[in-house]
Formats: C-alpha cells, sequence, structure tokens
C-alpha cells in the first residue's frame, strides 16, 4: 500500500513509512513543508487514478482497486458529493439514493457519493487480476479526459500541472 497526501499530492512508501499521530485514517503528512494531517492509505494500483482525481479537483474520501484473492470483489471511489464527475467510466455505476432503496431498505446518508464496477465471481484468480489491471488502465484514462472543475483559479490549475507534470 502507498500513502498520498490530498493536501500537497506527494506519494509514500507505506513500508517506509513510521505512522504515528492519526485521526481514524488519515495521518500527519511527512513532508515538512506541508504538514497537513492529509496523509491517507490507498492501494497501489489505484494511486495515480486517485492522485490525478484530487488535482483535478474531484474531491475522494475512500477508495479500493479490489484484490483478486477475495470472493466478490469491486473497484470503487468514494466521492466527496460535491465533486463526482458528470461522466462516470464504463462499466461503473453511481450507488444513488434509489440504488440504496433497492438493495438495501434505506436511505444513502452522509455527504459522498460511491462510484462501483463488480466483478465476475465466475473468472480465476489470473483472469480477475487481469480484468482488475485493465480496469485501473481504463480508469487513469478516463481521469485524464476529465476537465478540471471550476474550483480553482486558472493560475493556481496551472502551477498543480507543472508541479505534478501534467
Amino acid at each position: 500500500m502507498g500513502y498520498l497526501c490530498l493536501s500537497c499530492f506527494e506519494e509514500f512508501d507505506g513500508d517506509l513509512l513510521k505512522l504515528e499521530y492519526n485521526d481514524g485514517y488519515r495521518y500527519y503528512c511527512p513532508n515538512k513543508k506541508c504538514g497537513d494531517m492529509n496523509l491517507v492509505e490507498i492501494d497501489d494500483l489505484i494511486l495515480p487514478v486517485i492522485k490525478l482525481l484530487n488535482i483535478k479537483g474531484y474531491y475522494t474520501e475512500y477508495t479500493c482497486s479490489a484484490h483478486s484473492y477475495e470472493n466478490n470483489t469491486n473497484t470503487y471511489i468514494v466521492f466527496n458529493e460535491e465533486c463526482v464527475p458528470d461522466v462516470i467510466p464504463k462499466g461503473f455505476f453511481i450507488e444513488d439514493n434509489e440504488y440504496y432503496r433497492k438493495n438495501y431498505h434505506c436511505s444513502r446518508s452522509g455527504d459522498t457519493m460511491c462510484i462501483r464496477k463488480w466483478y465476475s465471481k465466475e473468472l480465476n484468480e489470473y483472469e480477475l487480476h487481469k480484468e482488475i489491471c485493465k480496469t485501473m488502465i481504463d480508469l487513469m484514462e478516463w481521469v485524464e479526459k476529465l476537465p478540471y472543475r471550476n474550483e480553482f483559479e486558472e493560475d493556481e490549475q496551472c502551477n498543480l500541472r507543472q508541479e505534478h507534470e501534467i
């Protein structure tokens, strides 16, 4: 697992970090210039996707790339509800209130929105791993095509693009 600071967008190797202080699932960023409590653990496969989504202003809360060794696995990205992209990637669906009422017999709560892709239970571990990797490539291509949200000023967007070589 890797770590990503959602404030300064620096990536860190989870094996090298010694994290002592946390607030639930967020840690203090080890970057001395940052230091925000906005460091989160992210599956290595989906980390580049999540980094670019957040740089573009589509703020994420939770994610999972999926794991080929798990039964009934899925890839998901939970967004801040105000930051859900207008277009979602092929093969994913939005878990909105209608979905919750139909599947869980309740209303969705909170201020987040999840997009999710389920994988076939009939795939063997190798086939599933291959499908997960293909999904990560598809997600990255999707994110690259998304426009920057209008929240940032144009100069700030340019600085972020240059700083992170986008």
